[in-house]
């Protein structure tokens, strides 16, 4: 059986931005240094930005 892989999403460490997030509709991501994503398009853009604020990590994203 292949492993499956399981994300959680929350709004905030004690759910502090619900109110932002159920407004907006949106997910926030508490990673500072990715700065604005908003103009990232696609999945290789996204992975362009990551290696640049993270360059001694490793993307495992698809």
């Amino acid at each position: 059986m292949e492993a499956r892989k399981t994300w959680v999403i929350r709004a905030g460490q004690g759910n502090e931005i619900i109110d932002v997030v159920e407004a907006k509709s949106v997910v926030a991501i508490g990673w500072r240094e990715m700065g604005d994503c908003s103009s990232l398009l696609t999945r290789d853009d996204f992975r362009q930005r990551y290696h640049q604020a993270y360059p001694d990590e490793q993307y495992v994203g698809g």
